[in-house]
C-alpha cells in the first residue's frame, strides 16, 4: 500500500513539476516582452539609441543579478518558492500597468525641464535605473525561487534555464504583433494582465507544492561563494564581456539588415536562442572540465563573426526576397549561423560551471546573480566608455580578448594561461571593420572611405566616390546626402521653399543637420537667425570637415545645437519664423517618431504666430497606406496645410496663420541678385507653380508616439512588387485644384497669372511623364516631358531631363559637338555634357578650353575630381 501510494505521490509530483517548467516558459516570454516594452517607452522619452538600449539592459540585468543575490541570502527563510514567485509576477504585472501612468508624470514634469545634453543623459541614467531596476530585481528574484522548489527535483538547472530563455525568444517577438495592433500602452496592460494570470496560477501551485527547505543554510552558502570567489568573478566578466559582444552584434549587423523594429527584435531573439539551446543540450555532455575550452571557442567565433561581415552583407544585397517575412527569415538564417558557436557556448556555461563548482541548483544562483550583474555593467562599459573610445569591430576585439583572460582562472598550469593572454592580444590586432567598398560592393565599388565616427547615436561614414562624390551614410546603408551637384540643388531647395512661403522670416530652424547643404540653402540671404539642431556628433564633425565646400560654411555662419531635435523643441522657449523638418528615414527604429502628431505640435509650440512649418518626405519611401498616415498626423496639427512637390520630394506645409498669398510671399525678394543666387536661376513663379492644394481629407489612424504605426509598415514596403510612385503620383494629383483656382488662391496679379499657369502645368506635365516611365510607357513618356519643358523650360526638373533625354537618345546623323551644346543650351550646369567636352579637348590637345571647362565644373562641384 505504500508503494502504490508512494508511486501516486510521485506521478502527481513530476506532473507539478512539469506544470511550473511550462508556466516558467510562459513566465520567460511574459518577462522579455516587459523588457522590450519597458526600454521601448522610455526610447519615447528620451529617443533612440543604442545609449537608450545600453541603459535599458544594464538596469535589467543588474537588477536579475541584485535580486537572484538577495534571493540567495534570504534562501533558509523562503520555504514557499513558488508562492513567493505568483506574488512576484503579480507585483510586476501590477506595475506594469500603471507604467503609463508614472511615465505620464514624468513626461510632464521631470522630462520638460530643460538641462544640457550631458545633464540630460545623466537623468536618464538615473530615472532609467529606478524605473528597471526594482522590477527587474523582483524578476531575479523569482529566478532563484523557482532554482530552490526545483534543487531537489528531476530537472537540471540548464533545463530550467534554457526553458525560461527560450520563452524570452517569444517574449522579444511578441510587441512587434501588439505594437501596431493596440499601440504601447494597451500592448503593456495586456502582457501586464497575462502577467498577473499566471502570478496567480504560481500562487495556486505554491499551496498545492506545500513547503521547500534549501539543502543548505546562510552560513554555509557564503562560506561556498568565498572558497570560489575566482570562479564567480571569473564568470561575471563572462557576463560582463557577452553584453559588450551583445552590444557589438546589434550595431553592425544592425547595419547590414537595416535598423528596423524587426531586425533589432531578430538579433536579440537569435541570441537567446542559441542561449536556451546551450542550457537545454549542456545535460547531454558529461565532461564539465571542457569550460575551461570555452573561452577560446567563443573568442575565435566573436571575430568570425566580424571577418564575414562582407559575406553577409553580400549575400543579404544579393537575395531577391519576395516578402518581408522572407527578407526576416533568411537574415535571421544567417545570423544564427553565425552566431550560434558562441551563443551556444554562453548559454552552456551556466549549467557546466554548475557541473564543475559540484554546486546544487540552489547554489547556481550565485552564479546567475553575478553574471547577471557583469552583463548590466557590460553594456554600459560599451556604449559609455568603449563606443566613444573605439568603434564596434574593436568591441568585438575587446569582448574576446576579455572572454580568454577571464579563462585563465580555470586553468591548473601556466602555460595555458600564456597562450589565452597571447591569444587575447591578437584578439585586439585582428578586430577591425571592414571598408564601405567591401561591406557594400554594389553601391560603393571602387570608393574611398575618408571618415569615419561612431558613438552611441550612430556610426557615420563619409565615402568619396568616383570622380569626387562625397556621400554621407548614417548607419552605413542609409544615404543622408550627396555633393552630385543635382542632390546639392535638391538639398538646397528644402531650404528654399521654406522661406519663400514666409512673408518676412528673420529666424530659421532647422530639424537635422546632414551635410549641411540644406542650411546652405538660406546662405544668400543676410541677417538671418539660423539654428540648426543635431543629435550626431560624427554628423557634426562631417559636415565641418568634409562637407563645407558644399555647405557654402554654414558650420561657421549658424548655430549648432548638439541635442534631440524632439528634446529641443520641448525644453526651448524660443520661437521661430520658419521650421524645416529634414529628410529622414522613417522605417529605421525611433525615426517615425519624428512624423507623429506629438511631434508636430511640439514644432508648433515653438512657431510664432504667422510662422510656417515644412517637413519634407522622400516619396520612395511611402505607399499611399503609409503616406495617408502622416498626412492625416500632419492635417491634426495643422488645419491650415498645403502640399508642394519637388521632384521626388513633398514637402508638407504648415501654416500657424492665414496662408499667404503672391504678393506677402513675393514682397520680400527686392534684390534681384538674391533670388537668382538662392533660387538657382529659377523663377518664384516656377516654385510656386509646384503646388499641389491641401491635404486631402482621409479617415483612419494618426501616427501617435504611444500608438505608432509607420515603422511596422514601412519595412514591408521595399518588397511590393509595384513601384510605390506609380500609386503615389496619381494619388498627390488627383485632388489638385485647377490652374484658375490655385491664380485665385494665391491671388495672382493678371499680368503673372499665363506665366503662373503655365509653370503649375510644367509641373503636373512633368509628373506624367515620370508616372509613363515607371508604367513603361515611354512614348507617352517623352511626349508629357516636352509639354512640360514648352510650358515652362526654367524648371529644372523639366529641362535637366530633357537634356539628359537628349544626351542617352542623341538625334541620328548629329555630331557629338552638336548635340553635346545643344545639351548645354538647355542646362548650362550639366556636368555630365561638360565632362565630355573636356574629354574631346584633351584629345584636340586643346589645353585653353580643358582649363576653362574644368574650372565652370569645379564652380559647380568643388569636390569634382578628374581622370
Amino acid at each position: 500500500m505504500l508503494t502504490d501510494q508512494a508511486t501516486v505521490s510521485q506521478s502527481r509530483f513530476s506532473t507539478l513539476s512539469l506544470s511550473v517548467l511550462l508556466l516558467y516558459f510562459v513566465s520567460g516570454a511574459v518577462g522579455l516582452s516587459y523588457e522590450i516594452l519597458w526600454a521601448k517607452a522610455l526610447a519615447l522619452l528620451f529617443g533612440v539609441s543604442i545609449f537608450g538600449v545600453a541603459i535599458s539592459v544594464s538596469a535589467f540585468l543588474a537588477g536579475l543579478g541584485v535580486g537572484a543575490i538577495s534571493a540567495y541570502k534570504l534562501s533558509p527563510v523562503l520555504t514557499r518558492p513558488l508562492f513567493l514567485l505568483g506574488l512576484i509576477e503579480c507585483g510586476v504585472a501590477i506595475f506594469s500597468f500603471v507604467l503609463p501612468s508614472i511615465l505620464s508624470w514624468l513626461d510632464s514634469s521631470l522630462l520638460a525641464s530643460g538641462s544640457g545634453l550631458y545633464t540630460w543623459y545623466a537623468i536618464q541614467l538615473i530615472v532609467t535605473f529606478l524605473m528597471l531596476f526594482f522590477p527587474a530585481s523582483l524578476l531575479g528574484f523569482g529566478f532563484a525561487l523557482l532554482l530552490k522548489y526545483f534543487s531537489s527535483r528531476e530537472f537540471s538547472v540548464g533545463a530550467i534555464y534554457g526553458v525560461n530563455t527560450f520563452g524570452g525568444v517569444i517574449g522579444v517577438l511578441l510587441p512587434l504583433l501588439f505594437l501596431p495592433l493596440f499601440g504601447w500602452i494597451v500592448s503593456l496592460k495586456l502582457v501586464a494582465i497575462f502577467g498577473f494570470v499566471i502570478g496567480l496560477i504560481f500562487i495556486a501551485l505554491g499551496f498545492r507544492s506545500g513547503r521547500v527547505f534549501g539543502a543548505v543554510n546562510k552560513e554555509n552558502l557564503l562560506s561556498t561563494f568565498r572558497s570560489n570567489r575566482l570562479h564567480v568573478l571569473a564568470y561575471s566578466v563572462v557576463g560582463f564581456s557577452s553584453l559588450i559582444l551583445q552590444m557589438a552584434w546589434t550595431r553592425f549587423y544592425g547595419m547590414i539588415f537595416l535598423r528596423t523594429e524587426y531586425v533589432l527584435a531578430v538579433i536579440i531573439a537569435v541570441f537567446l536562442l542559441g542561449i536556451a539551446l546551450g542550457s537545454l543540450l549542456s545535460r547531454r555532455l558529461h565532461y564539465p572540465s571542457m569550460a575551461k575550452f570555452f573561452p577560446f571557442i567563443i573568442a575565435f567565433f566573436a571575430l568570425v563573426s566580424l571577418w564575414l561581415l562582407p559575406l553577409v552583407s553580400g549575400i543579404n544585397s544579393a537575395q531577391n526576397y519576395s516578402s518581408h517575412s522572407d527578407a526576416l527569415s533568411s537574415q535571421a538564417i544567417l545570423l544564427f549561423a553565425i552566431t550560434f558557436p558562441t551563443t551556444f557556448i554562453l548559454g552552456m556555461w551556466y549549467p557546466f560551471l554548475t557541473r564543475y563548482l559540484h554546486f546544487n541548483a540552489e547554489q547556481s544562483v550565485i552564479l546567475y546573480g553575478f553574471n547577471s550583474i557583469g552583463a548590466g555593467l557590460g553594456a554600459l562599459t560599451a556604449v559609455f566608455l568603449l563606443l566613444p573610445l573605439f568603434d564596434s569591430a574593436r568591441l568585438i576585439g575587446i569582448s574576446a580578448a576579455l572572454f580568454l583572460l577571464a579563462g585563465m582562472v580555470w586553468f591548473d598550469t601556466n602555460r595555458p594561461r600564456l597562450l589565452s593572454l597571447g591569444a587575447s592580444c591578437l584578439c585586439l590586432i585582428f578586430a577591425f571593420l571592414p571598408g564601405v567598398s567591401q561591406l557594400l560592393p554594389k553601391q560603393y565599388e571602387n570608393s574611398n572611405d575618408i571618415f569615419f565616427s561612431e558613438n552611441a547615436i550612430a556610426a557615420t561614414h563619409v565615402v568619396e566616390k568616383k570622380h569626387g562624390e562625397r556621400v554621407l551614410l548614417n548607419d552605413l546603408q542609409r544615404m543622408d546626402a550627396s555633393t552630385d551637384y543635382s542632390a546639392v540643388q535638391a538639398q538646397r531647395n528644402q531650404a528654399r521653399l521654406p522661406y519663400l512661403l514666409h512673408q518676412s522670416p528673420h529666424s530659421i530652424l532647422f530639424l537635422g543637420l546632414g551635410t549641411g547643404i540644406t542650411a546652405s540653402g538660406v546662405v544668400p540671404v543676410s541677417g538671418l537667425d539660423v539654428d540648426i539642431v543635431e543629435l550626431s556628433s560624427g554628423a557634426i564633425e562631417a559636415a565641418g570637415s568634409y562637407f563645407e565646400k558644399a555647405n557654402l560654411g554654414v558650420m561657421s555662419s549658424y548655430n549648432i545645437i548638439q541635442n534631440d531635435a524632439r528634446r529641443y523643441l520641448r525644453t526651448s522657449t524660443k520661437s521661430y519664423d520658419v521650421v524645416v523638418g529634414d529628410l529622414f528615414h522613417p522605417d529605421l527604429v525611433g525615426r517615425g517618431n519624428l512624423l507623429s502628431s506629438q511631434q508636430f505640435s511640439r514644432v508648433r509650440a515653438r512657431l510664432n504666430n504667422d510662422g510656417v512649418f515644412v517637413q519634407w518626405l522622400a516619396l520612395n519611401q511611402f505607399d499611399v497606406h503609409s503616406l495617408q498616415v502622416v498626412l492625416r498626423t500632419f492635417a491634426s496639427v495643422f488645419p491650415e496645410n498645403m502640399l508642394f512637390i519637388d521632384g521626388f520630394r513633398l514637402a508638407l506645409v504648415g501654416v500657424n496663420g492665414p496662408p499667404p498669398n503672391y504678393s506677402e510671399i513675393t514682397s520680400k525678394f527686392q534684390d534681384e541678385s538674391v533670388v537668382q543666387a538662392m533660387f538657382d536661376d529659377e523663377t518664384l513663379l516656377t516654385w510656386m507653380g509646384r503646388y499641389l492644394g491641401n491635404i486631402p481629407v482621409t479617415e483612419g489612424v494618426l501616427q501617435d508616439d504611444w500608438f505608432p504605426v509607420l515603422e511596422y509598415w514601412l519595412p514591408d514596403l521595399k518588397y511590393q512588387k509595384q513601384f510605390p510612385m506609380q500609386a503615389i503620383f496619381p494619388y498627390l494629383f488627383s485632388s489638385r485644384p485647377l490652374p484658375e483656382d490655385y491664380v485665385n488662391r494665391f491671388k495672382i496679379p493678371a499680368e503673372k497669372q499665363n506665366e503662373a499657369m503655365r509653370a503649375y502645368v510644367a509641373t503636373e506635365m512633368f509628373s506624367q511623364s515620370i508616372l509613363a516611365g515607371l508604367n513603361g510607357d515611354s512614348e507617352k513618356s517623352f511626349l508629357s516631358l516636352k509639354q512640360a519643358f514648352e510650358a515652362n523650360p526654367a524648371d529644372r526638373w523639366v529641362s535637366f531631363r530633357v537634356a539628359d533625354e537628349l544626351l542617352s537618345n542623341p538625334p541620328s546623323g548629329m555630331e557629338k559637338t552638336e548635340y553635346l551644346n545643344k545639351v548645354l543650351e538647355i542646362r548650362p550646369d550639366h556636368i555630365i555634357a561638360l565632362s565630355e567636352i573636356r574629354q574631346m579637348a584633351i584629345l584636340n590637345e586643346d589645353k585653353e578650353k580643358v582649363s576653362g571647362i574644368e574650372n565652370r565644373i569645379l564652380l559647380l562641384d568643388p569636390y569634382y575630381i578628374f581622370d
